[in-house]
């Protein structure tokens, strides 16, 4: 049957991805919307929209996931952003977005200290601590998971 609620289309949505069935997953979270005045759409629509962005970053859809992790930060209350700003910095760093990168790191530091590789990420100005050759391997695999 299908599921006409915010709960139950996250709960689908996650036996979708136990299956390995993430383009229903995806379809699913995508139902759940945030309804003006109701506090707990809000909560339900920022939880879809994190589910969705991990998803697609396990997928290696880079531009996608961005999309729904901004959607899910903006949603989410200001003390339970750390996990969307984790991995955001995952994909601006496999980016290389220096800018992005120096951004995540201050907003992250707001909520806890930074761990010594985020630090040293920091004081190298955004630049990532990784192989070139790494990186380019790590890019590529995203970038092959563009649509």
């Amino acid at each position: 049957q299908e599921p006409k609620n915010a709960v139950g289309l996250i709960a689908r949505g996650k036996l979708w991805v136990s299956i390995k069935e993430f383009d229903n997953a995806l379809a699913d979270w995508r139902k759940v919307e945030k309804v003006a005045d109701q506090e707990s759409s809000s909560m339900y629509a920022s939880e879809a929209r994190w589910l969705e962005g991990e998803t697609l970053v396990n997928l290696r859809r880079a531009p996608a996931a961005e999309r729904a992790l901004l959607q899910s930060w903006e949603l989410r209350p200001k003390d339970d952003r750390l996990p969307v700003l984790e991995l955001l910095l995952r994909i601006y760093v496999l980016q290389m977005r220096r800018e992005e990168i120096t951004l995540i790191l201050n907003l992250m530091e707001t909520h806890r200290p930074l761990s010594l590789e985020e630090m040293v990420l920091s004081a190298a100005g955004g630049v990532p601590i990784i192989a070139e050759s790494d990186a380019l391997t790590q890019l590529r695999e995203f970038i092959a998971g563009y649509p």
